[in-house]
C-alpha cells in the first residue's frame, strides 16, 4: 500500500466531505469530536504497535454511508479499526457506530447518531442530534445532552446507563419497557411532548437525570 508517510502526533487530513460515516467492527479506543471544520482528521494507532497507522474512507454505502477503514504502517491491508483511534469530524456528521469491545468517547456532536455497542465503556458529551439511537450490551454508558434530541431511544442490556438530558421546553414523552431491571426517571413526563425518549431495559440499570452545567 502505497501513501504519504503517517508521523506521530501529525493528524492525517482524510478526503471528501462525507455526510455520514460508518465505524464497524471497531474495538480498542474510539474518541470521536465534533469541530465547525469542514474536514475530517484521524489518528490511528494500532494495538500492539507504536507505529502510527492509516485511516482513509471506503466507498459509500446504499444509505450513503462512508466507512472509516483502517491499516497498520508497515503497508498492510485496510480494514477494520482496532486499537487508539482519534477523528475529529465536522459536528453535523451523522455517525454510525458498531463496537464490540473497548471504550468510545464522543464529544460536541449533533449529527444523528446510531451506536450499537457490546462490551463497551462509553461516555459522551456536548451532544446535539435530532435523533439518536444507542444500543449497549454489557458495559456501560454516560451519555450527556446539551441540546434535546427529537427522538431518542436507548436499549440496555446486562449495562448501566445514565441519559443526561437538557430542560427541553415542553418536556419529554418517555415510553419506558423493563424487564428485570432498575430504571429512574428523574425528569417529568409530558405525553404529548415533542421530544421523545424509548428505554427498553433488560437486566439493567437505567438513570433519566436532568444535565447540570
Amino acid at each position: 500500500m502505497d501513501g504519504p508517510q503517517v508521523l506521530p502526533g501529525h493528524p492525517q487530513a482524510l478526503p471528501g466531505r462525507p455526510q455520514a460515516l460508518l465505524l464497524d467492527g471497531v474495538s480498542g479506543r474510539v474518541e470521536i469530536t465534533g469541530s465547525d471544520d469542514a474536514a475530517t482528521t484521524a489518528e490511528y494507532l494500532p494495538q500492539g504497535s507504536e507505529q502510527p497507522g492509516r485511516v482513509d474512507f471506503g466507498p459509500a454505502g446504499s444509505d450513503g454511508a462512508v466507512p472509516v477503514r483502517c491499516a497498520a504502517a508497515d503497508g498492510g491491508p485496510f480494514d477494520r479499526c482496532g486499537g487508539l483511534l482519534r477523528l475529529t469530524v465536522p459536528e453535523g456528521t451523522a455517525l454510525t457506530v458498531r463496537q464490540d469491545s473497548g471504550e468510545i468517547a464522543l464529544s460536541g456532536l449533533r449529527g444523528d447518531l446510531a451506536l450499537s455497542l457490546a462490551s463497551i465503556r462509553c461516555t459522551a458529551v456536548g451532544l446535539r442530534p435530532e435523533h439518536a439511537t444507542v444500543a449497549i450490551r454489557s458495559g456501560s454508558a454516560d451519555l450527556g445532552f446539551t441540546a434535546p434530541p427529537g427522538d431518542l431511544t436507548v436499549e440496555s442490556t446486562s449495562a448501566s446507563v445514565a441519559v443526561r438530558l437538557p430542560d427541553g421546553g415542553d418536556g419529554y414523552a418517555f415510553d419506558s419497557d423493563a424487564a428485570s431491571s432498575d430504571v429512574r426517571i428523574a425528569l417529568p413526563s409530558q405525553p404529548d411532548a415533542d421530544h421523545r425518549v424509548r428505554l427498553r431495559t433488560t437486566s439493567a440499570s437505567v438513570a433519566v437525570l436532568p444535565a447540570t452545567g
